[in-house]
C-alpha cells in the first residue's frame, strides 16, 4: 500500500469505463487507456484529510459516468492517517486474550429489557461466549441502561478471572457513547452500510473499532478492504471461508494493518475449519448459535467446544460422540475439511 504523498487517493475503474465521468471535481487528475481509468486526487483537493464515509461517497459518485452508469472499480489505493484512537490487536489480545475468539450476536431477534439483554449475554459468556456483539436495531435510548448491567456483568466475570467483551452498537451521539465509555465499555461497531459515519465521532476515543459489513458496499465490494482498512479498525469482517470461497489475502491484508479478521456470521461446523487455518481470527457465529436445534445457548456451547476441540487436536467426530451439543451441530451441517 505504498502510495506517493502527493497522491493521496486513487481510482482505478475498469476498461469498460470509457464515457467522460459524472462530476469530476476541478483539479482531479483523469487518465485513460486501454487497460483501465485512473483517478488521481492530489492533495490540494482534500487539505484537510478525509473520513470513511467521504471516501465511501466520492468513490460513489467517482464510479459513474456523465449518464450516471455505474463503473465497476477495479482497485482503490489510499493513504490516509490512521485515526488516533486505534489501540491495535495487541492491545485486544491482552483485554480478551488470544485467538480463536468466539463472538455472538446477543439476543438477535429478541426484544428484551436492558437486564434481560445483560443476563442472556451472561448466560452464553458462562457456556464459552468470548465477545458479545449488538443487534444492529438496538434502541439506542436504553444503551446507557443496557451498558450498566452489562458491564456490570463482565466485571463479576473478572473478578473471577475470566475475560469477556461487548461490543455495542455505535450510538449517532457522541455525548451518549462517551457516556457509555464511561461505565466501562471497550467496543463499538462500525456497520458499512448503516453507521459508517459514527467513525467520525469515535475516531479519537481510545477504544476498540469492529467493522462489519465492508464488503457489501455496492459496486466496491472486495476493494472496500483497500479502501477502509487504513483509517484503523482493530476487528473488520470478511467473508466466511469455504470450500468455494478463499480469503486468505483479505485476511492477509487485514492482519498486516494491525487488524484482526472475522468471519461473517454464517460460520457452521461445515466451513468451520476453512476460517481456522490461522488462529488469529474472531468466529462469529449467529448461524451456529440460533439455528442450533437445542437452542441459542448450546449452539454457543458446540461452537466452542469445536473451537477448543480444534486447538487440541482433537478429531470433531469424537468430540460429536462425548458433546450433545456437538453431536446435534454436526448432524445438522454435517462437517467439512480442508
Amino acid at each position: 500500500m505504498n502510495v506517493p504523498q502527493d497522491i493521496p487517493y486513487r481510482i482505478i475503474l475498469r476498461a469498460d469505463c470509457k464515457k467522460p465521468l459524472h462530476a469530476v471535481p476541478e483539479g482531479v487528475e483523469v487518465e485513460v487507456n486501454e487497460a483501465e481509468v485512473t483517478i488521481k486526487f492530489p492533495k490540494e483537493i482534500i487539505k484537510d484529510g478525509i473520513s470513511p464515509p467521504e471516501l465511501i461517497g466520492l468513490l460513489w459518485e467517482m464510479s459513474r459516468d456523465e449518464e450516471g452508469r455505474p463503473c465497476d472499480i477495479k482497485e482503490v489505493i489510499v493513504n490516509v492517517n490512521r485515526r488516533s484512537g486505534f489501540k491495535g490487536k495487541s492491545a485486544l489480545r491482552r483485554l480478551i486474550g488470544r485467538g480463536p475468539l468466539l463472538a455472538v450476536t446477543v439476543a438477535k431477534g429478541m426484544f428484551l429489557d436492558p437486564r434481560g439483554h445483560a443476563k442472556v449475554f451472561s448466560n452464553m459468556v458462562e457456556h464459552g461466549l468470548d465477545i458479545g456483539i449488538d443487534p444492529l436495531n438496538s434502541p439506542e435510548d436504553d444503551l446507557y441502561e443496557r451498558a450498566y448491567h452489562i458491564e456490570e456483568e463482565i466485571d463479576h466475570y473478572k473478578d473471577e478471572g475470566r475475560k469477556a467483551l461487548y461490543v455495542y452498537t455505535a450510538p449517532s451521539d457522541l455525548e451518549i457513547a462517551d457516556k457509555v465509555i464511561s461505565l466501562g465499555a471497550k467496543a463499538f461497531r462500525i456497520d458499512a452500510l448503516t453507521n459508517l459515519v459514527c467513525f467520525n465521532r469515535l475516531a479519537d476515543r481510545k477504544v476498540f473499532l469492529f467493522l462489519t459489513r465492508p464488503f457489501l458496499l455496492p459496486r466496491l465490494r472486495l476493494n472496500s478492504y483497500r479502501a477502509l482498512i487504513p483509517f484503523g479498525f482493530e476487528v473488520i469482517e470478511r467473508p466466511s471461508a469455504s470450500l468455494s470461497v478463499k480469503t486468505d489475502w483479505i485476511d492477509d491484508l487485514i492482519r498486516s494493518t494491525d487488524s484482526i479478521p472475522m468471519t461473517s456470521p454464517d460460520v457452521t461446523p461445515r466451513n468451520l475449519d476453512y476460517n481456522m487455518s490461522n488462529l488469529d481470527v474472531v468466529i462469529w457465529g449467529d448461524t451456529s448459535a440460533y439455528a442450533h436445534p437445542g437452542g441459542a445457548i448450546a449452539g454457543v456451547k458446540a461452537l466452542r467446544e469445536m473451537i477448543d476441540s480444534y486447538l487440541r487436536g482433537e478429531n470433531l467426530l469424537s468430540v460429536a460422540r462425548r458433546v450433545e451439543e456437538v453431536e446435534k451441530a454436526v448432524e445438522k451441517w454435517g462437517l467439512e475439511f480442508r
